[in-house]
């Protein structure tokens, strides 16, 4: 059995319904007379049962339901309707005869929100659903603000971790490209460096004083020496060049060109423009770095400012 009129909207402008049980006609009646006067959508129930079929295919905003019924009573279809996802929400309102407290308390045990004892006022009875009618909604809206919330900040964490992947990523990749530099250029110069001497130092001496006479060997091995330290001073320069620090991006940008240009034989230009804004110095540090990402530190790129 339902009856149903035109939903009146409350200051959300969302719908309020309500799902009267009562085994008694003349207990629908007089509940359900009163929600339809005030705008209610209202459905009924005169069992436990037809109850819980209702609230499941149309989850009313409030239950007002009678404590004794026969067969499956109000507690029993109170404890169904909690323990169901699709209605475990929906405020309770016990309506009773009994006084006493064990059966109140009991009443509370099983999930209710409230309780009226019959014969009841009407306006009591109309604050009572006005009222939980209104803090289910506030508690709806709170919790979809809250699971809103989580999903932002979940999302931001995702952000956190991807980024801390990229970041240990990248600083792998320069650590990869820098043990690249050094075993190709100045490590195997001294390796170098370390063999021609170790071979002096083998030989007999007067076949060592003959060979440094000759300048073979030995300044062989101090001249590898010697463009190593150099390699290991560019390269220092090439990663983190004091221009950069002390006077800012356009500087250091300037400083490499010409540098590339130098080294390469080359004519480099670095063309900026002149409202090139100002950087911090982190953010001056990362423009540096990134045109290099892909290539070993010491090698010619080309960045263009326009």
């Amino acid at each position: 059995m339902s009856q149903r009129t035109e939903p009146a909207p409350n200051a959300a402008g969302m719908r309020r319904s309500v799902l009267v049980v009562d085994d008694e006609q003349a207990g629908l009646r007089l509940a359900g007379g009163l929600l339809l006067e005030q705008g209610f959508e209202v459905f009924a129930a005169l069992d436990g049962l037809t109850a819980i079929e209702i609230a499941r295919a149309v989850t009313p905003g409030l239950v007002l339901l009678d404590l004794a019924m026969p067969g499956v009573d109000g507690l029993a279809t109170c404890a169904a309707l909690k323990e169901s996802p699709e209605t475990c929400a929906i405020p309770v309102i016990f309506l009773t005869g009994r006084t006493d407290e064990p059966s109140l308390l009991e009443a509370f045990e099983v999930g209710a929100s409230d309780y009226l004892v019959k014969p009841f006022q009407p306006q009591v009875l109309l604050a009572r659903v006005r009222a939980h009618l209104e803090l289910s909604l506030l508690s709806r809206d709170l919790e979809g603000a809250l699971s809103e919330r989580t999903r932002e900040l979940e999302a931001a964490n995702d952000r956190l971790r991807r980024l801390a992947t990229e970041l240990s990523l990248a600083e792998e990749r320069e650590r990869s490209l820098l043990a690249s530099a050094l075993h190709d250029g100045p490590m195997q110069k001294f390796a170098l460096a370390q063999i021609q001497l170790d071979a002096l130092l083998r030989s007999p001496r007067d076949i060592a004083e003959a060979r440094l006479r000759d300048a073979d060997p030995g300044n062989t091995a101090l001249a590898l020496m010697n463009e190593a330290i150099a390699d290991l001073r560019t390269l220092q320069f090439d990663l983190s060049p004091p221009v950069l620090h002390q006077r800012g991006l356009a500087a250091a940008l300037e400083w490499l060109a010409e540098s590339m240009g130098r080294r390469s034989g080359l004519a480099l230009g670095c063309i900026i423009e002149d409202d090139l804004p100002p950087l911090s110095p982190a953010l001056s540090v990362l423009l540096y770095q990134h045109p290099r990402a892909g290539r070993q530190p010491g090698q010619a790129c080309r960045c263009h400012r326009r």
